[in-house]
């Protein structure tokens, strides 16, 4: 992971993609939990996605061409 500008760069496998369950609900919460979890770093304000190196345009039903910034609402305390 690289951060520049305050935007994490997460390149994950394309195993990521592969094997994962897929469900509009599963890919936001688990989309979000990698973007939450990084903007608990003061050093991170967003992330953008690739896979084997390649800028991810789309996550299921999720656009994630544009970097992806913390939702709060999607924790619980």
């Amino acid at each position: 992971m690289k951060v520049i500008n305050k935007i994490a760069r997460v390149d994950l496998s394309q195993s990521f993609m592969d094997d994962r369950f897929v469900s509009d609900t599963v890919d936001i919460l688990l989309i979000y939990s990698i973007v939450n979890t990084l903007t608990e770093f003061k050093e991170v304000e967003a992330v953008d996605f690739y896979i084997d190196g390649v800028k991810l345009d789309i996550f299921g039903q999720l656009s994630v061409e544009e970097p992806i910034y913390r939702r709060s609402d999607l924790i619980k305390n």
